[in-house]
């Protein structure tokens, strides 16, 4: 390939810079919103992400993620089977 001539590579380039960093200034200030927008949330203590709730016992039979498979399934079973062995029967799975 030829060598690109300085008129041409040095505009191309600083174009490059100025727009990359245009994008990374726009990602920062949307983000930047949205984190405003959640800490200035009055209701935002109030919320609870499932994800991040206990298993309760008879969740295990309804949830794909405990229901997908074959290998979910015998996961559950295992568990269970560990924590009874552990800590006897009577506690619910999110005692685990």
């Amino acid at each position: 390939m030829p060598i690109e001539p300085v008129w041409a590579f040095y505009p191309k380039y600083t174009w490059e810079i100025i727009s990359t960093h245009a994008r990374m200034a726009w990602q920062w200030f949307t983000i930047d919103r949205m984190r405003r927008r959640v800490r200035n949330d009055p209701n935002r203590r109030s919320h609870a992400d499932a994800a991040l709730t206990p298993v309760v016992d008879d969740e295990t039979e309804m949830l794909e993620l405990f229901t997908h498979n074959e290998g979910a399934r015998n996961e559950v079973v295992r568990t269970r089977k560990i924590h009874d062995l552990t800590h006897g029967t009577g506690h619910t799975l999110a005692d685990a």
